[in-house]
């Protein structure tokens, strides 16, 4: 699964502190300190500003939930924030992609708690009817993994064979919204209220362990409401702390989930990528939704991988160097694919551009495109035509600062060449953890 980045700046915020300090055990190798999760954060509903009227603002507001929608009020009370995301359900702050802050790790779950039988990693339920909590089985048959836990169980249709089942605790998305940060993980869906200080792990029904949601992969905000995707159910809140959730029906009928890559919303819609597996068949997919309940212009064999909005229009990449644009997430317009006779990127002697292979991820910002996959390209006039670059090792691709970054934190503003800021960079804590997502959004000034 490809966790994909976005730094759109959304119409929301996050508040200011409550002033409450949140101190946590620190790495003794990098200084790291982690706070801890779980920490009460006043949700409590504050006066918020008429955007409707042309009245200068009054005194920002100090809590959620909040609009900053209107420039004015952005231009008096808001910032500029970048969070990351990984591995452990890891969350850190930024100002400038430079310098990092406020690292914080789900310690709640089975992988930090692995000799406690009261903490569940995945209770699931398989085809004899036996329900099988993974973490705690002997996992000495099976290889460790690498940030996660491989644990064996008998396998349901032969006791007398082991199966090996592997995973993580990844946190894929994060959005924006009410003054609020949500990030979402295998793990569970985290709230913050004061930029990524301190945060709030949702109840259920939101997803408490690994099995609940599967991998919980894509969050997004808008139309006043926030909505996270799993494997095979959906997660929507109004408020970022209360959320309710809704199963998918997989077309076709009999039994499979949806795998979804990437969520975002644009002009009144969430659109939605992945693959839909059906009795062992995987099926790239589009399908877009208002509410987050009911879904609609469900594409099938769409072979898209990643999809942005770019202010106007959804743009979305994948097989063959396809690159397609909608404006609702239904109807969709190809723009360009590989050559027909291009079997081999890496030993094409045609026009570059017109054999990319499989792109896997997609950054837009100012008029520019970047997509990557096998190889890269850049078109700087709104994806009329592209120019071929070299592969990126970190993916995937995001935009901020007129520039166009990879999880490296390398950047390149043409693609021909990559640099790094002297003081650009995550500890090697961190780095270790794994960032899988970098996303930005607006927040209350801190007062």
């Amino acid at each position: 699964m490809v966790a994909l980045g976005t730094t759109s700046i959304l119409a929301a915020c996050g508040s200011s502190s409550d002033g409450t300090d949140a101190a946590g055990a620190e790495d003794a190798t990098t200084g790291d300190t982690f706070a801890p999760d779980g920490a009460a954060v006043d949700s409590g509903i504050t006066e918020v500003m008429d955007a409707s009227t042309d009245q200068a603002p009054g005194p920002c507001p100090t809590k959620p939930p909040v609009d900053l929608s209107d420039p004015q009020i952005a231009a008096q009370c808001g910032q500029l924030l970048y969070v990351a995301s990984g591995n452990r359900s890891l969350r850190i702050t930024s100002g400038d992609l430079e310098s990092w802050s406020n690292p914080h790790i789900d310690t709640t779950n089975c992988l930090a708690n692995p000799g406690d039988a009261s903490v569940n990693c995945w209770t699931s339920n398989f085809p004899d009817g036996g329900v099988y909590d993974c973490t705690h089985k002997d996992p000495k048959t099976c290889s460790p993994l690498f940030d996660g836990l491989q644990c064996a169980f008998p396998d349901p249709s032969d006791p007398s064979v082991t199966d090996c089942s592997g995973f993580d605790d990844g946190a894929f998305g994060v959005a924006f919204g009410l003054g609020l940060v949500v990030v979402s993980s295998d793990f569970g869906i985290f709230t913050s209220a004061d930029a990524g200080v301190t945060w709030t792990k949702a109840p259920a029904p939101a997803p408490q362990e690994w099995g609940h949601g599967g991998h919980v992969s894509s969050a997004a905000f808008g139309s006043g409401m926030f909505l996270v995707l799993g494997d095979d159910n959906a997660f929507v809140s109004k408020d970022g702390y209360t959320w309710t959730e809704s199963t998918f029906t997989v077309d076709g009928g009999g039994t499979g989930y949806w795998g979804f890559h990437n969520l975002v919303y644009g002009n009144g819609h969430f659109v939605a990528v992945g693959t839909q597996r059906i009795a062992g068949v995987d099926t790239p997919f589009v399908k877009a939704t208002d509410d987050g309940v009911s879904w609609y212009g469900v594409i099938t064999n769409a072979d898209f991988a990643d999809v942005v909005f770019d202010g106007t229009r959804f743009f979305a990449v994948g097989l063959k160097g396809k690159r397609a644009t909608s404006t609702d997430g239904s109807t969709w317009t190809t723009l360009t694919t590989d050559d027909p006779s291009c079997t081999n990127p890496s030993t094409w002697t045609g026009s570059p551009e017109r054999c990319l292979g499989n792109l896997v991820s997609v950054a837009s910002g100012n008029g520019q495109y970047y997509v990557c996959g096998s190889f890269c390209a850049l078109s700087t006039d709104n994806g009329a035509t592209w120019a071929r670059t070299k592969a990126r090792t970190y993916l995937p691709l995001f935009y901020a600062k007129s520039r166009f970054y990879d999880l490296g934190l390398q950047w390149t503003t043409d693609g021909s060449q990559w640099e790094t800021d002297p003081d650009a960079g995550l500890s090697s804590t961190i780095k270790t953890i794994g960032i899988q997502h970098v996303a930005s959004g607006l927040v209350l000034k801190s007062m």
